[in-house]
C-alpha cells in the first residue's frame, strides 16, 4: 500500500497476522470472495479506514510480487512423477486440458458416454460423475452434445461448459423428435418474404430456417421451464417439453422467419450501397460498416442473437443503413463517432481476452456488447431511439464494475 495508507496499519506484521487469523474465502452469505476484497473488508472493520482497489496498485500499475512469493503448482501422475509445473494455474489447466479429457474418457463407463443418439432412449442423465483413482476423486460432468444429424453424451471437466453443451444438445434432440416446421413456414410465408430469406450467409434457405427452428426451440424450452428450474435431464421431462414445443413451434418459427426476412432485406440494401466506387474520404468508414454488418449477419446468427433480441437486431441494421446515408453527407462526423466506438470496443475486447481458461463469461460482459450496439444507434440513428440511456461513460462504468 502507499505510505499515506500504510501508516494506518502499523505495526504491519501485527495487522497482517490479525487479518490472516480471520480471513475466509467466503462472505457471510457463503458466496466466494477474492483475497483482496476479504483483506480490504477486514482492515476496514479493524480501523475504519477505507481502501479502494486502486489503492492496492502502485501508481496505477499492478504490483508484481517477487517470484518466491507467488504460488508454485506441481502436477503429479499416479507414480508421483512430475507431469507439469509452473506459477500460472490457468495456463497449467489449459496446457493439461487434453490430459484431463483423456482421463475422463478412460474412467467413463460405456453406458454413460454414447454417440449417434436420435431419441431419448435412456432414463436420466446425471449432472455429475465421480470416479475414485489413486486416492483422488475425478469428477466429470455428463452432457448432451449436438452433432450433425444426431447427438452424443460426453463427459466435461467444467460444469458450466457441460451445461452450455447440454442445452445445445437438448435443442438438437428436440428438433430430431418433432415434425419439422419447414413445410409450414414455406407455405405460410408470402412470396416476397421467401425472396428476402435468400439474402442470407448460409447459401440456401433451408439452413437459415433450421437456424430459426433452433432459435424457436430455445425460446419455447425457456418458456416451458419455470424460473430457477434446472436443465432437463429426465426422460419424462424431455417427453413433456417435446409435447410443448411440438404444439407451438410452427407459429413461433413463422414469426421468427418474418422478422429475420425483414432484417436480411435491410442487410442486402446496405451491401448494395457499399459496393462500387467509394470516395477516398469514405473508404475507412465503409470498411467499418462492412465489418459491423458481418457481426450482425453470419451463419447461425438467429440462434446466437436469440429471439428476444430480434427486434433490437432489426433496429441495429436500420441504424447501420442510416449511417450509410449520413456518411455521404458528413464523413468527418462519422469518423468522430467511430473513434468513440473504437474506444469502448477496444476496452470490451481487452476484457474478453482477459478471461482465463475455465472461467465463466459474466452475463454483464455479454451485455456490454449490446450496449455498444445501442451506442451506435445513438450516434448514427438517434431517430430510431435506444433501448435505454446510453453513452461512452455508461459503457466504461459497466466494464469497470465487472
Amino acid at each position: 500500500l502507499p505510505k499515506r495508507l500504510r501508516r494506518n496499519f502499523v505495526p504491519v506484521p501485527d495487522y497482517a497476522d490479525a487479518c490472516l487469523a480471520q480471513l475466509s474465502p467466503e462472505d457471510k452469505q457463503g458466496a466466494p470472495v477474492s483475497f483482496i476484497d476479504a483483506l480490504t473488508g477486514r482492515l476496514f472493520a479493524m480501523t475504519g479506514v477505507k481502501i479502494t482497489s486502486e489503492d492496492w496498485a502502485e501508481q496505477g500499475k499492478a504490483v508484481n510480487l517477487p517470484q518466491h512469493l507467488t504460488m508454485r503448482f506441481v502436477v503429479l501422475d499416479d507414480n508421483q512423477a512430475v507431469i507439469a509445473h509452473g506459477r500460472d494455474l490457468p495456463a497449467l489447466q489449459a496446457k493439461l486440458q487434453d490430459r484431463i479429457k483423456d482421463t475422463l474418457e478412460q474412467v467413463a463407463s460405456p453406458e454413460l458416454e454414447r454417440d449417434n443418439i436420435t431419441q431419448w432412449d435412456f432414463d436420466s442423465l446425471p449432472e455429475s460423475f465421480t470416479h475414485e483413482t489413486a486416492g483422488f476423486a475425478i469428477k466429470g460432468y455428463p452432457a448432451l452434445v449436438a452433432k450433425r444429424g444426431h447427438v452424443a453424451i460426453e463427459l466435461f471437466d467444467l460444469p458450466h461448459e457441460a451445461e452450455a453443451s447440454h442445452q445445445l444438445g437438448l435443442y438438437k434432440l428436440i428438433q430430431l423428435s418433432i415434425p419439422s416446421p419447414l413445410k409450414y413456414v414455406q407455405e405460410k410465408l408470402p412470396n416476397k418474404a421467401k425472396l428476402g430469406l435468400y439474402f442470407n450467409p448460409f447459401g440456401n434457405v433451408k439452413e437459415l430456417i433450421d437456424d430459426c427452428i433452433l432459435a424457436g426451440i430455445a425460446q419455447l424450452v425457456s418458456q416451458f421451464q419455470t424460473d430457477g428450474a434446472t436443465s432437463i435431464r429426465e426422460q419424462s421431462e424431455f417427453i413433456a417439453v417435446c409435447d410443448y414445443v411440438r404444439e407451438h413451434i410452427n407459429t413461433v418459427v413463422l414469426e421468427i422467419a418474418a422478422k429475420v426476412e425483414k432484417g436480411l432485406t435491410c442487410a442486402n440494401r446496405i451491401q448494395k450501397s457499399t459496393k462500387g466506387n467509394i470516395p477516398l474520404n469514405m473508404l475507412e468508414a465503409v470498411g467499418h460498416i462492412k465489418a459491423h454488418l458481418d457481426s450482425l449477419v453470419f451463419k447461425q446468427f438467429v440462434f446466437t442473437v436469440t429471439t428476444e433480441r430480434l427486434d433490437d437486431w432489426n433496429r441495429y441494421l436500420l441504424g447501420l443503413e442510416r449511417r450509410v446515408e449520413k456518411l455521404k453527407v458528413d464523413a468527418t462526423k462519422d469518423r468522430m463517432h467511430q473513434v468513440q466506438i473504437d474506444k469502448v470496443s477496444t476496452q470490451y475486447e481487452k476484457r474478453c481476452q482477459s478471461i482465463q481458461h475455465g472461467d465463466v463469461i459474466p452475463k454483464a460482459l455479454i451485455e456490454v456488447k449490446w450496449m455498444i450496439e445501442e451506442l451506435r444507434v445513438s450516434f448514427f440513428a438517434q431517430q430510431l431511439g435506444t433501448a435505454y440511456p446510453i453513452s461512452v461513460k455508461r459503457i466504461e462504468q459497466a466494464l469497470n464494475a465487472l
